[in-house]
């Protein structure tokens, strides 16, 4: 059996922190090492000897005495194989887009070398404003995986995006990054999804009513099982999946132009587009 992999889970001060202990649970039952660290504020909904308990690791907190060991906050991002912000607040998406280190946990990242992942919760208004979306952005730019938020009645009475994703979805994609989903693993996959427009003149076009709900399943389902997917769309009206290569495409033209560029580089095509007939 091989080597037991490493998380580094990071616990920010948002009400759905008071999730983590079940997130670290399904977790541990992966046989992976959960090492946690919080900060200040995320200890005011959750408490460091639950997830102490739960993980089976010691807990780094803001208040962690650091005198026997001054770079044990250093030291645990260079045991772990990939690191997961969950629940990351607007605060702390806003200090990592501007390489802020003022806390234990804010010094640890900007110092990590393993793929980061981030679950932004908050209020759906707050989740919308342009700053954190821009945030949001930079950090995407730089490589870092943003899970987007679930969709509903957040803890407020709000209704929108800004939830924390359901656990399962957390698990499912740390799995994905350490690899353990793995028998398409090595493959590479080329999934066509949405619809296509074909313009009429500069107003009017020709299209259908393709949601492109299929194509998505089939390269999120591929990605799931270890796969390198790059999924070729036109319009879509469902979320795009998240650690696919995402190519957006407009007309039929462009979608076959952007197939055919990949096509002799995948081991399978799955071709889910709702291509305009003209």
């Amino acid at each position: 059996m091989g080597k037991s992999k490493n998380v580094l889970l990071g616990i920010t001060g948002g009400i759905a922190a008071y999730k983590t202990p079940d997130l670290v649970r399904l977790l541990r039952r992966k046989n992976l090492g959960v090492h946690v660290v919080m900060t200040k504020s995320a200890e005011l909904f959750v408490t460091p000897t639950t997830l102490h308990t739960v993980s089976g690791a010691p807990v780094i907190t803001a208040d962690r005495d650091l005198r026997n060991n001054p770079l044990e906050h250093l030291d645990a991002g260079k045991k772990v194989d990939m690191a997961l912000i969950a629940p990351a607040t607007a605060n702390f998406i806003g200090k990592l887009a501007g390489g802020i280190a003022d806390d234990l946990l804010s010094t640890l990242v900007l110092a990590l070398e393993c793929p980061l992942f981030v679950a932004p919760s908050m209020n759906p208004r707050m989740f919308s404003n342009a700053a954190v979306q821009e945030n949001l952005k930079k950090l995407a730019d730089r490589g870092v995986q943003i899970i987007h938020p679930a969709k509903g009645e957040t803890a407020c009475g709000d209704v929108g995006e800004g939830r924390l994703p359901a656990l399962d979805r957390l698990e499912a994609i740390v799995e994905i990054a350490l690899g353990l989903s793995s028998d398409m693993t090595g493959k590479k996959v080329l999934v066509t999804a949405g619809r296509t427009e074909e313009p009429m003149d500069s107003v009017r076009f020709i299209s259908n009513r393709s949601s492109g709900k299929m194509g998505i399943a089939l390269a999120a389902a591929a990605r799931d099982r270890g796969a390198e997917v790059k999924l070729v769309h036109g319009m879509v009206s469902q979320p795009l999946p998240e650690m696919t290569e995402n190519i957006f495409v407009r007309r039929t033209e462009e979608m076959y132009e952007a197939v055919m560029r990949r096509f002799y580089d995948c081991d399978i095509i799955i071709m889910a587009a709702a291509v305009s007939d003209y």
